[in-house]
């Protein structure tokens, strides 16, 4: 009974906020037809690349990690895949989906789904982390918005180093989600630490990049709104993740992306972008999906012969 309960309230959630989206859209339907918009293709064709290169980020994360665990064997291209495979589980209903897809397919190169799993949730951690450090400025209007990333920075630092080697926090994880139960501490030294914080850094900058080549396409983008765009888009991905009723954020993470784009664009103009950017990014993670299954088919055909 009480999964019933909880499946309809989880999809009564998700409908209710993608009526809202669509229910701003149509009133304002009138607003955005006076909207100029023109085409060029080479902003959307960079919008892809970077989107093929930002996945580059998180996949260095993952290798450094788990060379600071002692796996050295996993080369570049494999670790990309099985990232970005596990990474596409976020679409179905639970979020712990991608940790599991991970650890399922890192199995195959002998890595511990463990250790998988415990890498998984420091990555977690910074992912979060380093968007809140990149928005943080541009969302606080006053000096204090300068500091906050900085002590952001330092309490990700000292929480990271005493949290993931601490049993008891590791327990929680595992109780709070039962697939981690198994969890064990893990130590890093505070060098990787800033080595992922940065790359995760540099993640959130490239996907913003994505979406801000995306807009040149279609309309005029002052270079002053670009960190604006940036920083919100960064913090509407967090909102998703936040989001545990909806697959891959969905809903929230458009409403989350409007919000915050509205002081540039306005409102109407801003739920339409908010839709377009879900659209485009769905269309290039299918796109580099499909483009990593046929590497995948060649890379293994050739170790073959």
């Amino acid at each position: 009974m009480m999964t019933k309960v909880k499946f309809i309230l989880k999809h009564s959630l998700i409908i209710g906020i993608i009526f809202f989206i669509l229910r701003t859209l149509y009133l304002g339907y009138g607003d955005i037809q006076q909207f100029t918009l023109s085409f060029s293709p080479l902003p959307l064709i960079l919008s892809f690349l970077l989107s093929v290169v930002s996945f580059v980020a998180p996949t260095m994360v993952w290798q450094i990690l788990l060379k600071s665990q002692g796996y050295k064997n996993l080369d570049f291209f494999k670790a990309y895949s099985i990232w970005f495979y596990s990474f596409m589980g976020r679409y179905i209903p639970a979020k712990v989906t991608t940790i599991v897809l991970r650890a399922q397919l890192a199995k195959e190169h002998n890595i511990s789904a463990n250790i998988t799993s415990r890498i998984a949730i420091i990555e977690v951690m910074f992912f979060i982390s380093a968007a809140i450090f990149i928005a943080m400025p541009v969302q606080v209007k006053n000096y204090t918005g300068l500091l906050l990333p900085v002590i952001i920075l330092l309490l990700t630092i000292v929480s990271s180093i005493f949290l993931l080697k601490n049993a008891t926090f590791i327990d929680i994880i595992g109780k709070v989600i039962p697939p981690l139960k198994h969890l064990k501490p893990i130590s890093i030294s505070p060098g990787v630490i800033l080595k992922v914080f940065f790359l995760y850094i540099i993640y959130w900058i490239l996907i913003g990049g994505t979406l801000v080549a995306f807009l040149y396409s279609f309309i005029h983008v002052n270079i002053a709104d670009i960190y604006r765009i940036v920083s919100a888009y960064a913090l509407a991905h967090i909102g998703g993740l936040i989001a545990i009723f909806a697959p891959s954020g969905i809903g929230v993470r458009e409403l989350a992306l409007a919000e915050m784009l509205q002081p540039v664009y306005g409102r109407e103009t801003a739920y339409i972008i908010s839709v377009g950017a879900r659209i485009w990014s769905t269309i290039c993670e299918v796109l580099i999906f499909f483009m990593l299954y046929v590497l995948s088919r060649l890379h293994r055909s050739k170790e073959k012969s």
